[in-house]
Parts: C-alpha cells; structure tokens; sequence
C-alpha cells in the first residue's frame, strides 16, 4: 500500500491520499489506512468474524458510508480490524467480509479518530482515475491528547 499522510489543523486532523490499482482495492486501502491510523492488531488476540453491507446513491457516497460504517466498529463496538475481503462492489452497494479483534488494555492507540470528516478541501469526497488505478483524498477528525494513549 503507498498511502500518504499528513497532519492538518493543528494535527486535530489526520489527511491520507488512499490508491487501489481498481475500486475494490481502493476500498480495501481506504478501510486497512483507518485502522493503521489508529492501532496495530494484536496477534494473539481472539479474532471475530464480521460481515458488512452498505448502500448509497453513489461510489464516492458509498465509500464515505463504508468508512463510517468501519469508525462505528471502532467507536461504538471497539473493535480494531485486523482484515478486510471486499467480496462485492457496485457503484451504490459494498459488501465485505472482516475480521477484528476487541480492543484492550494491551492495544496502543496511535492516533484516536473520532470521525471519517471529509474528502478533499470542498468537503466531498472524490474517486479520481489515475494512471494506475484509481486514488481518493480523506481526512479524519482525531481526539487530541488522546493519541498515543493505552486503552
């Protein structure tokens, strides 16, 4: 993967440049950079297998629903994916096949992202063609004094 980051605003965001060589792996990139932004997954821990479906009226809506979709895993069920299958993708459905494991006291927070805020510098998300593939831009909101913070 040859993602690139940056901090923005005061590091309270964290900017990414996301490339698949197809839409499929762009997905896949766009969910593995999240969870690479916040925690590495622990090898000993008990995997669980997870199934997602979303919907939306188009790829670049569909993507920033995927994405909110992986943050509610982290936020709300704590769990820090550990792989990710897109096994279908149309231009307003994904469905993917994960495995996460529960966050811990033995996990590291690197950065603690609070929300998947937007795309590029208008706020929408765009999916451009590139030479190679295909590329998007993301930003996320992170919780500042939280990062670098066990669980």
């Amino acid at each position: 993967m040859r993602n690139k980051r940056k901090a923005i605003n005061g590091a309270s965001c964290l900017e990414t440049v996301i490339f698949g060589k197809n839409l499929k792996e762009l997905f896949e990139n766009a969910a593995f950079e999240i969870y690479s932004l916040i925690a590495k997954p622990d090898s000993e821990s008990k995997k669980k297998p997870i199934k997602i479906t979303v919907t939306a009226n188009n790829t670049e809506d569909l993507l920033m629903a995927y994405l909110k979709e992986l943050m509610h895993y982290y936020l709300v069920r704590k769990i820090l994916l550990c792989s990710v299958n897109v096994m279908s993708l149309t231009k307003n459905k994904v469905h993917a096949k994960l495995t996460g494991e529960e966050l811990g006291r033995h996990h590291h927070i690197i950065n603690d992202i609070k929300s998947v805020k937007y795309g590029a510098a208008n706020g929408a998300v765009k999916i451009a063609k590139t030479r190679t593939g295909y590329k998007t831009q993301i930003t996320f909101d992170v919780n500042i004094g939280a990062s670098s913070m066990p669980l």
